[in-house]
């Protein structure tokens, strides 16, 4: 071997016969510990509605500077940092802490429900937060597809139009925090991962 780079013959003569590799002696460890099912069951335990109606609460309006606000559910008033604390909602997790497969937090609760939040934008015509302030493209046939939780939707077959939009709808909420925040780095991961092409979410730029 004189190449500065293997061959796969030269790996061979270094590593062995790979044919003979069974690959039984490890597994793969997952660093996505998001767990659908896991979820569900914490969900379950705390009310399937009342978790659906604040994820819709965070979709729509939003978090507002770490204020999480108050909703009315069944004609009482509910505090949500108190809720969160009671349910134990982790709300003040860092970025890229790790979690257990079933804890719930903000973020995986607008996740989860992203259905019905889309159902929600649908049947009332209230848009979220991030298709009134964010959104280059103010049409209402957008805004059921600018919302928190739409990227875990997003399919490459049928959405390039809406991964598009939705996309630069988050660089432009980046380019307007002060502490210059990578929303939508996080989204395009999101959207790599669902099957869209890396150069194509490459190419999106701020219209």
């Amino acid at each position: 071997m004189n190449s500065q780079y293997f061959s796969e013959v030269d790996f061979t003569d270094f590593y062995g016969d790979l044919s003979k590799y069974d690959f039984a002696n490890f597994k793969l460890v997952v660093t996505d510990t998001y767990d659908e099912s896991e979820v569900a069951k914490t969900i379950d335990s705390i009310g399937k509605e009342i978790c659906g109606v604040i994820a819709i609460q965070l979709a729509i309006v939003g978090l507002g500077n770490k204020n999480y606000g108050k909703i009315v559910y069944q004609d009482e008033m509910i505090d949500l940092e108190e809720f969160f604390i009671k349910n134990n909602i982790v709300y003040k997790s860092l970025l890229g802490s790790q979690l257990e497969p079933g804890t719930l937090t903000p973020r995986r609760l607008i996740r989860f429900y992203r259905f019905l939040v889309k159902e929600f934008i649908t049947k009332t015509n209230k848009s979220s937060y991030l298709f009134k302030k964010y959104c280059p493209v103010q049409d209402l046939k957008f805004s059921t597809i600018i919302f928190p939780g739409f990227e875990h939707i997003a399919s490459p077959e049928i959405d390039i139009e809406n991964a598009t939009l939705l996309l630069q709808t988050y660089m432009i909420l980046d380019s307007r925090q002060i502490s210059q925040t990578s929303i939508s780095e996080r989204i395009k991961r999101v959207l790599l991962a669902r099957g869209f092409n890396l150069n194509f979410l490459n190419s999106i730029l701020i219209p």
